[in-house]
């Protein structure tokens, strides 16, 4: 994130997704002050931003936390569809391996598998989520709360034991 001279008035910079939420469920801040070109009438900060399968955007306050200004919209390649945070796992029998994932979509989830770059085989599962009032109490359960997505869980069947596997996962939409 890079701003100029105008910018360092406003002092605070904050990270928020989703991009209509309130001010104080950001996820991240700093100071334009922290920066080390601060002095040089521009700035520069380093920021990590997650694809949370929603939109995000940076916000810029005044020192008294009056909002000023806000960024364009940082939209994530792939959308809300796209897999996320792939997983696998043993399952206790050699000739299985689990594989589960999240993303935005409820599309069956779909992984295709072999032993070489061919993925000649095709295994699907199942999709879950839970909402807000699924939450045990707050804050989980308050006005803060982002959507989970979808979790996928494909079993896959009938591996060969102690052989290499290649795959890819997604849906119908996105995968492979």
């Amino acid at each position: 994130m890079e701003w100029n001279t105008t910018a360092q008035q406003y002092g605070l910079h904050r990270v928020l997704l989703p991009e209509n939420d309130q001010s104080d469920h950001y996820l991240d801040y700093f100071y334009v002050t922290e920066s080390a070109s601060y002095a040089s009438e521009y700035g520069w900060n380093q920021v990590a931003v997650y694809n949370m399968r929603t939109s995000c955007q940076f916000r810029y306050y005044q020192k008294s936390y009056i909002h000023v200004s806000t960024s364009n919209l940082l939209e994530f390649k792939g959308g809300i569809d796209v897999p996320l945070q792939g997983h696998i796992a043993l399952t206790g029998d050699p000739s299985q391996m689990r594989v589960m994932w999240v993303s935005g979509t409820d599309d069956p989830p779909v992984v295709h598998y072999g032993k070489d770059s061919s993925l000649h085989s095709t295994a699907t599962g199942t999709s879950k989520t839970y909402q807000k009032s699924s939450m045990c109490g707050p804050p989980a359960s308050l006005s803060g709360f982002s959507s989970p997505g979808y979790i996928h869980d494909v079993l896959l069947t009938g591996l060969a034991p102690s052989s290499q596997y290649s795959y890819s996962y997604g849906s119908s939409k996105v995968c492979c």
